[in-house]
């Protein structure tokens, strides 16, 4: 049997054997004493149905809520009556020709641990409604 430590042997002792809500577990939680790393929880759920009936399959997303971490950003090449509509919807720029030009001259230099390691030039694979 694996050796337990006294700090985990105390805190055994308050968490309940038996089923509890979502709201008395976090509560439980909260009040176990804080340590110098991140630590995980398990969450065990029943719900009560066959996986292998594939009427049944559970199927989901969900947000975090803080996100990724990373921030996207999107660029939209359409045509320029369709400019406002595509920033209105999120992109941080968006055009046709100007635009290709513009990514076209970008010069890019990957960061170490990316699969090239001189400068390169981004291009895209066609130009927009040429």
């Amino acid at each position: 049997m694996a050796h337990r430590s006294k700090r985990y042997k105390k805190e055994a002792q308050q968490v309940a054997e038996a089923p509890v809500t979502i709201e008395q577990a976090v509560d439980t939680i909260k009040k176990i004493s804080a340590v110098k790393f991140d630590q995980s929880i398990e969450c065990v759920v029943w719900l009560g149905i066959d996986p292998k009936m594939s009427d049944q399959n559970i199927r989901g997303s969900l947000s975090l809520p803080h996100g990724i971490g990373k921030q996207k950003r999107v660029i939209a090449f359409c045509e320029e009556s369709e400019v406002e509509a595509a920033k209105a919807a999120g992109a941080v720029e968006a055009g046709c020709d100007e635009l290709v030009k513009k990514v076209t001259d970008f010069p890019f230099t990957p960061g170490p641990g990316t699969w090239g390691s001189s400068a390169r030039t981004v291009r895209p694979w066609r130009p927009c409604f040429a």
